[in-house]
């Protein structure tokens, strides 16, 4: 279902920070690691490409 979503809305990357885990407290950062590829990573940010 999640990567059905990401495809409809076309949506490319994923961008995993502060702000994220500030607003969403249960975030899985694991799941979202798993729908890609981290292209960029620093101590307190992510960024995935989305694979389809």
């Amino acid at each position: 279902m999640t990567k059905e979503l990401l495809r409809k809305y076309s949506v490319e990357y994923i961008v995993i920070g502060k702000t994220e885990h500030e607003t969403f407290p249960e975030l899985n950062e694991n799941k979202l690691m798993g729908l890609g590829t981290v292209v960029f990573e620093r101590p307190n940010a992510k960024l995935i490409k989305v694979e389809y």
